[in-house]
């Protein structure tokens, strides 16, 4: 089945993130979260392209989460949350399992980090919010939530994702250095041919670029991605078709 979206889907004017001690609101960010469209503007660096979209079309093409194996839903909800939320693969080795919280109506969750690079102390981030996606199969939500549900009794150290072979009998988390789910991001992109040149943590780049081409405000991608600097982000990380300088928008090659 190959889909492709020229509409614009998943339209958020009030994204909420939850705080320990309240709740604030980014109004009009807009943030359009197009799971399963093709990524029609794929990056290219010296002629080798990464496009995300290649990977959520593989899982379109594959039977929904109740039919996968442990493995294979464990590969699937966490390239759907890198491809949603772009983070390191160490941070996404630190999201606090209990700390994840689902809509009432199960469309969107937030989710807290414990002890990422820029919070430089053991201590919760702020929530970060990820909305559902539109076509249910490719949903970043549902998948990690079927995820969530087919490993409670494991023995996850609150942490989501778990190793896919059992040591000492018991599945245990992935490390928290990342190597583990490098490693199946660059998997994953083996499976759909992106070439070896690129490296399973390069999604964060690919993916946040590709939220800029979906029209995604910079200030959104700054928050969610956690960087420090616009300047940052749009200098080392910012491969989309646009190119941002003093916050105005360039197409690439325009100046």
């Amino acid at each position: 089945m190959q889909l492709s979206f020229n509409g614009q889907h998943g339209l958020y004017d009030s994204f909420q993130v939850w705080q320990p001690s309240r709740v604030i609101s980014c109004a009009k960010t807009h943030a359009r979260i197009r799971q399963a469209e093709t990524f029609s503007a794929s990056l290219a660096v010296g002629g080798h392209c990464l496009d995300p979209g290649l990977i959520v079309q593989y899982w379109i093409d594959q039977p929904d989460n109740d039919q996968l194996t442990d493995a294979e839903l464990a590969f699937k909800s966490f390239a759907l949350f890198a491809i949603a939320v772009w983070p390191r693969c160490s941070d996404a080795a630190r999201v606090v399992r209990s700390s994840i919280k689902f809509a009432p109506d199960d469309g969107d969750l937030v989710f807290r980090y414990f002890g990422t690079k820029e919070l430089k102390l053991p201590i919760l981030s702020a929530g970060i919010g990820i909305p559902a996606g539109q076509v249910s199969r490719v949903c970043p939500v549902r998948t990690l939530k079927a995820y969530l549900t087919r490993s409670k009794d494991w023995d996850h150290g609150d942490r989501v994702w778990c190793c896919t072979r059992k040591q000492g009998g018991k599945y245990l988390p992935v490390t928290e250095k990342g190597c583990t789910l490098r490693r199946w991001m660059r998997n994953m992109m083996t499976r759909v041919g992106i070439d070896p040149k690129w490296t399973g943590g390069s999604i964060r780049m690919a993916a946040s670029s590709k939220a800029l081409d979906d029209g995604l405000e910079p200030a959104y991608i700054m928050q969610v991605g956690r960087w420090r600097s616009f300047a940052m982000w749009n200098a080392f990380y910012n491969r989309s078709c646009c190119r941002l300088v003093n916050g105005r928008t360039f197409a690439s090659g325009t100046g």
